[in-house]
């Protein structure tokens, strides 16, 4: 009886390990999918605020200051969510020095300040690609 126990453990351990093994490379490969994915979505992220930054340049060049504002409103917003959201310091760094920026390029396109593109030029040049 005691022999039959011990074959029958065995077996279930036996079978268990091909199972236990497929598990583990599920797991691997889920979890460098969902690093891939984050990644992704910070490269997104990044390619979005360059995209409003842009178009907050054309804006300025176009003298559209009031537009330019809520374009600025927008992106000095959603920079500063995505500083929050970075996982790389130096692209975290890279961001809180644009976004600190944000009080002096507001106060440019308040008061239609033509220098206001030239900031915005510097800016959209150091910015992270």
């Amino acid at each position: 009886m005691r022999g039959k126990l011990i074959l029958f453990l065995v077996g279930v351990l036996l079978g268990a390990a091909p199972v236990g093994y497929q598990y583990w490379q599920v797991h691997q490969r889920v979890t460098a999918a969902e690093s891939r994915a984050a990644d992704l979505e910070g490269q997104l992220r990044t390619t979005r605020l360059q995209n409003q930054l842009a178009a907050l340049i054309f804006e300025v060049q176009d003298q559209n200051f009031g537009r330019a504002r809520e374009l600025a409103t927008n992106f000095f917003g959603d920079l500063g969510e995505a500083a929050s959201l970075a996982q790389d310091p130096a692209l975290n760094e890279q961001l809180e020095k644009t976004l600190s920026r944000r009080d002096e390029l507001t106060a440019d396109l308040a008061s239609l300040s033509p220098q206001s593109v030239t900031k915005l030029r510097e800016i959209h040049a150091a910015f992270p690609h």
